[in-house]
């Protein structure tokens, strides 16, 4: 078993190795996440309720993984993830409903941005692992790569 095994988290920890060990010792980031996950359920079940409001037949279709005694698992990543897609699905009740595009046209960026950036780490580290075949130069590699994940990806969402 390696260091980072025994210590999720310790490649990536802003504070280095040994905040992240004493962070897995001792809980100092679980008050915060328990915070930001209580926030985001507050935010998931007010915008459920705009949504509802807009129109009363929506519902939401979800599949959350359970704990061996029948309890919900919600990680802050997943209501995260939750919350910008009742932001979209606000977005698109209200221009179907209503006939207002504004929301949708500000929802539709910020999907945009967040696949972009995805899509643009995905790409450097394609670029180096020798996987993308630059034909002018590895930046228009990387354009067009991050170009067709953020189409591809938009499409998706608006079907």
């Amino acid at each position: 078993m390696t260091l980072e095994q025994s210590f999720p988290g310790l490649r990536n920890s802003p504070g280095g190795a040994v905040v992240a060990v004493a962070d897995n010792l001792f809980d100092l980031t679980g008050p915060a996440d328990a915070m930001t996950a209580e926030v985001l359920q507050n935010q998931t079940r007010q915008l459920s309720a705009q949504i509802k409001a807009i129109d009363p037949a929506w519902h939401y279709d979800e599949i959350v993984p359970t704990d061996a005694l029948g309890n919900r698992i919600e990680t802050i990543q997943g209501l995260t993830a939750k919350v910008n897609d009742l932001r979209f699905q606000r977005a698109a009740v209200t221009a179907r409903v209503r006939g207002d595009y504004g929301s949708l046209q500000v929802e539709t960026l910020r999907f945009v941005q967040r696949n972009a950036d995805t899509a643009y780490d995905q790409g450097v580290a394609l670029l180096k692992a020798g996987r993308l075949t630059p034909k002018l130069s590895d930046q228009e590699a990387l354009g067009n790569f991050v170009d067709r994940q953020v189409r591809r990806s938009l499409r998706e969402r608006y079907n």
